[in-house]
């Protein structure tokens, strides 16, 4: 065995000890072996048994010495294995310790906070205090505490041996943040609500953190977790519980997660309500009043809708969504829904005069015509594209086409239909009306003179003339219609300076 006093630099021999014939049984533990020697009881250690006792080095010499180290070194002949243990160094010290030690600096007042002893020179006793601490003292080499209010604390370490103390003191060396309490509510927008209305839950909180966490109950069933703190639901039923666990996302805090209130939900029941369907309009066609809500004094809503009154024009053409909304004696609202259609209508005609015949555009085979009197009546008969008008005034001509839709010219004043005043004061008739073989006409001349009689259709093509000398008074002139095809016919009566124009029809 040597020692050193300078880390090794040097070493000086304390003891030896030797095995030979010369001095048996001194340092052995077992027998002669020619196999491997591997200790397997406590008998092949010394001071077991019958075997030599441990040895034991004096090392007092080197008492208040630094940096010793001791090393062991063996020599034999080719002999067998040496198995060194137990190797204790003792006594008493005469250096104190050198105080010092390390631990938790930081943390919250629901944790634990731990210091750790590593003061040199082997302390054998230790005085802790920890002024705020619970304990505030301690003996142990590695005391735990804790702390109930935030702030920063100082901690200090007497360590001991048989030389003597130290002592070291660090002020504010723990800072302990105030464990906060988080607290959740939740509630309504509204302490009750109406059927299909959404619901909007809000949670207030106090030490949540800026990324809590929120998982909502419905009577007592996972609801939703990724709501944060509103919540919004459209399906809720009266009667539905909903409550909320909040998880704070800051760290120091008495409870990781906290329990909201629970709130109940009222749900009103909505108004019953319908509407009856609306028939169907023309583009031309008057605005009309809505009706067919039930229950009556609710709102008429649409396109095209002001008042209640639908204006078909406004709308446009096509299918328009016509609502009614009633709100209930609970304040709840409801509504129906009903579809109103705008049919496209024939283009206003326009209307021409001439050669005494009033002529009505467009043409088509969609369309029916009818013409009318100055006072917007129906004139019987008058339902071609063509209307030779029996007396001075005003005609229209009114467009149907084939979807019902109707639409009517601008009035066309008549000044001329061939007809002088006295003989439209006695007056002119014709028969039969429609005719097939002979078409009488009925009139009275004032004196004698010579009539020219024609017959034209309605492209204006003569198909009948003749000339007649009359007497003055009744006349009665027969015509032959039999060869002509069946149409419409302007009969003209003509003295050479008046004329008289009577439209007739040949089946």
């Amino acid at each position: 065995m040597y020692i050193s006093t300078d880390c090794g630099s040097t070493w000086t021999l304390l003891q030896s000890y030797g095995e030979d014939a010369a001095t048996p049984n001194s340092w052995v533990t077992g027998s002669n072996n020619t196999n491997v020697f591997v200790p397997s009881s406590a008998s092949n250690w010394c001071g077991s048994g019958s075997n030599a006792s441990c040895k034991t080095i004096n090392l007092n010499t080197y008492a208040g010495n630094d940096e010793v180290r001791i090393k062991f070194q063996g020599k034999n002949a080719f002999g067998n294995n040496l198995y060194l243990d137990n190797i204790n160094i003792n006594g008493t010290p005469n250096v104190k310790p050198i105080a010092n030690f390390i631990g938790d600096t930081a943390g919250c007042t629901i944790g634990n906070f731990a210091y750790f002893d590593v003061s040199t020179n082997n302390p054998t006793s230790w005085n802790w205090s920890m002024p705020g601490a619970s304990p505030s003292t301690s003996n142990q080499p590695n005391p735990q505490v804790t702390y109930a209010t935030g702030g920063n604390y100082t901690v200090t370490l007497i360590a001991s041996n048989a030389a003597g103390a130290d002592t070291i003191v660090q002020t504010a060396f723990v800072a302990i943040d105030q464990a906060l309490v988080p607290t959740i509510s939740i509630a309504a927008a509204n302490a009750s609500l109406c059927a299909e209305d959404t619901l909007t839950l809000t949670a207030t909180t106090a030490n949540s953190g800026s990324s809590a966490s929120y998982i909502w109950y419905r009577n007592n069933v996972f609801e939703a977790s990724t709501a944060g703190p509103v919540l919004k639901i459209n399906d809720a039923m009266n009667g539905d519980v909903f409550s909320c666990v909040m998880r704070p996302s800051l760290s120091c805090v008495t409870n990781d997660s906290v329990v909201s209130n629970s709130v109940n939900v009222n749900i009103l029941p909505l108004p019953t309500v319908s509407l009856t369907g609306f028939p169907t309009m023309c583009i031309g066609s008057d605005p009309i009043t809505l009706t067919g809500g039930s229950p009556a004094g609710g709102t008429y809503s649409g396109t095209g809708v002001s008042n209640g009154v639908f204006y078909p024009q406004v709308a446009g053409i096509g299918g328009h969504i016509i609502t009614y909304t009633i709100q209930g004696a609970n304040g709840c609202y409801n509504k129906a829904l009903n579809n109103i259609s705008v049919d496209n209508g024939p283009p206003k005609p326009t209307v021409t005069y001439n050669s005494l015949v009033l002529k009505a555009s467009p043409i088509s085979t969609s369309y029916t015509y009818q013409w009318l009197d100055g006072q917007g009546n129906p004139i019987a008969g008058a339902t071609d594209t063509i209307f030779i008008p029996w007396f001075t005034g005003d005609y229209s001509v009114q467009l149907t086409f084939i979807n019902g839709c109707t639409s009517q010219s601008n009035p066309y004043t008549v000044t001329q239909v061939g007809i002088d005043e006295e003989t439209l004061a006695n007056g002119i008739r014709i028969f039969p009306n429609p005719v097939h073989d002979v078409l009488h006409t009925e009139f009275v001349m004032n004196s004698s003179s010579s009539l020219n009689i024609s017959v034209v259709d309605v492209a204006g093509r003569l198909v009948i003339s003749e000339q007649r000398n009359l007497d003055a008074g009744v006349q009665d002139i027969n015509l032959n219609t039999s060869s002509l095809p069946a149409g419409i016919y302007i009969l003209e009566l003509n003295d050479g300076s008046r004329s008289i124009n009577k439209r007739f029809i040949k089946n």
